[in-house]
């Protein structure tokens, strides 16, 4: 997964980002039976996002395990609120403090976080 396009609308930021097919499908189930709707994808990321914190630091570990193949991916848009851009700021410089380099560091946070969302709910 990465980030695509970045633009700011109002208090929350716009993120084109790739997934694996098969977690938008599993995204869009959980959200389902939670009651929701596509709508509350965004909303759905930005809890993951913050769950990830609760890792203590093994969620450093679980970023720089993420990988995506080539294929079967989809670009989805979010909308992140700004408390969750500053979560992933803050994950961004834990990365920068310990000397670690990901590729597409960002985009490997939100998948991350989603995966553990999804792994968490189930």
């Amino acid at each position: 997964m990465r980030i695509i396009q970045s633009t700011k609308l109002g208090k929350k930021k716009k993120s084109c980002v790739i997934f694996p097919k098969r977690m938008v499908e599993d995204i869009e189930l959980d959200i389902t039976k939670k009651g929701g709707t596509k709508k509350d994808r965004s909303a759905w990321v930005c809890d993951a996002i913050k769950k990830l914190m609760t890792l203590n630091k093994n969620y450093i570990d679980r970023v720089k395990d993420d990988w995506i193949e080539a294929g079967n991916n989809e670009r989805v848009t979010i909308y992140l609120d700004a408390m969750t851009e500053k979560i992933i700021q803050d994950i961004t410089q834990s990365f920068t403090k310990e000397g670690i380099e990901v590729k597409d560091l960002r985009s490997s946070i939100i998948r991350t976080a989603v995966l553990q969302k999804l792994i968490k709910d189930y």
